[in-house]
């Protein structure tokens, strides 16, 4: 799912599994596979629920990727700056 205004990217979302596909949103951003590879050495044992890609602004208004893992009855969110791929947060 992509979210555009006029020739902008907002948002891309991944809602629904599998999440074995590959997506590079240009803007010297990180493609999704490298952010989902360390989103997942974040969170150990754990499966992707959704993901999505946006400018948030919890972060300075970094492009930042932000997974929702399963872990047993648990969830956690895991933040990825989509410019280098830094760990940003892990809830």
């Amino acid at each position: 799912y992509w979210s555009t205004t006029g020739n902008s990217l907002i948002k891309i979302e991944g809602i629904q599994s599998p999440f074995d596909y590959e997506l590079n949103p240009g803007m010297n951003l990180i493609n999704y596979s490298t952010s989902k590879t360390f989103a997942i050495s974040a969170v150990k044992n754990s499966s992707i629920l959704n993901w999505e890609l946006e400018k948030n602004q919890s972060f300075i208004g970094k492009w930042v990727y932000e997974f929702e893992f399963e872990k047993g009855s648990e969830t956690q969110k895991v933040y990825i700056d989509a410019a280098n791929g830094d760990v940003l947060q892990v809830d």
